[in-house]
Protein backbone atom coordinates (compact mmCIF):
# COMPACT_ATOMS: atom_id res chain seq x y z
CA UNK A 1 0.00 0.00 0.00
CA UNK A 2 1.31 3.16 -1.16
CA UNK A 3 1.19 6.20 1.31
CA UNK A 4 -1.02 9.31 0.62
CA UNK A 5 0.03 11.62 3.17
CA UNK A 6 1.49 15.22 2.72
CA UNK A 7 4.72 15.39 4.57
CA UNK A 8 3.40 18.54 6.32
CA UNK A 9 0.10 16.18 7.41
CA UNK A 10 2.39 13.82 8.85
CA UNK A 11 3.19 13.97 12.55
CA UNK A 12 7.02 13.09 12.33
CA UNK A 13 7.06 16.58 10.08
CA UNK A 14 9.81 19.23 11.76
CA UNK A 15 8.86 22.51 10.36
CA UNK A 16 12.39 24.50 9.26
CA UNK A 17 11.95 28.20 10.31
CA UNK A 18 10.24 29.63 13.20
CA UNK A 19 6.39 29.63 13.05
CA UNK A 20 4.75 32.72 11.43
CA UNK A 21 8.11 33.60 9.59
CA UNK A 22 7.39 33.37 5.45
CA UNK A 23 6.13 29.95 4.26
CA UNK A 24 6.40 26.54 5.42
CA UNK A 25 7.69 24.89 2.77
CA UNK A 26 10.60 22.57 4.15
CA UNK A 27 10.91 20.62 7.08
CA UNK A 28 12.44 17.53 8.70
CA UNK A 29 11.12 13.74 8.69
CA UNK A 30 11.94 13.49 12.33
CA UNK A 31 11.96 9.58 12.03
CA UNK A 32 14.52 9.47 9.18
CA UNK A 33 17.04 12.58 10.83
CA UNK A 34 20.01 12.28 12.88
CA UNK A 35 19.64 15.92 15.24
CA UNK A 36 22.53 17.19 17.29
CA UNK A 37 23.57 16.07 20.63
CA UNK A 38 22.09 19.14 21.94
CA UNK A 39 19.46 21.52 20.81
CA UNK A 40 21.21 25.21 20.20
CA UNK A 41 19.38 28.72 21.46
CA UNK A 42 15.84 28.83 20.74
CA UNK A 43 15.75 25.07 19.21
CA UNK A 44 13.48 22.81 20.14
CA UNK A 45 13.51 19.11 18.82
CA UNK A 46 10.55 16.78 18.67
CA UNK A 47 10.18 14.06 21.61
CA UNK A 48 12.06 10.73 20.96
CA UNK A 49 14.58 12.13 18.29
CA UNK A 50 17.67 10.59 17.26
CA UNK A 51 20.84 12.11 17.96
CA UNK A 52 24.52 12.25 17.07
CA UNK A 53 27.12 12.21 19.47
CA UNK A 54 28.50 14.96 21.09
CA UNK A 55 30.87 16.86 18.17
CA UNK A 56 28.60 14.79 15.12
CA UNK A 57 27.52 16.47 12.47
CA UNK A 58 23.53 16.20 12.27
CA UNK A 59 22.49 14.31 9.32
CA UNK A 60 18.89 15.75 8.74
CA UNK A 61 16.21 14.50 6.12
CA UNK A 62 14.64 17.25 4.50
CA UNK A 63 11.23 16.83 3.18
CA UNK A 64 9.08 19.69 1.02
CA UNK A 65 5.81 20.50 2.98
CA UNK A 66 3.46 19.51 0.11
CA UNK A 67 5.78 16.37 -1.28
CA UNK A 68 4.09 12.87 -0.91
CA UNK A 69 6.44 10.37 -0.37
CA UNK A 70 4.37 7.09 -1.93
CA UNK A 71 7.43 4.94 -0.59
CA UNK A 72 7.25 6.15 2.88
CA UNK A 73 6.35 3.46 5.38
CA UNK A 74 6.61 6.19 8.48
CA UNK A 75 3.97 8.47 7.27
CA UNK A 76 1.05 8.51 10.24
CA UNK A 77 -1.28 11.63 10.26
CA UNK A 78 -0.92 14.06 13.06
CA UNK A 79 -3.14 13.48 15.91
CA UNK A 80 -5.29 16.57 17.28
CA UNK A 81 -5.73 17.00 21.03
Amino acid sequence: MSNELKCKDCRFYDRIGAAGRGANTHGRCAVKSKYPAKEGPGQVFPDNVRRVEEGALAKPFVVEADKIITACVQASPKVTK
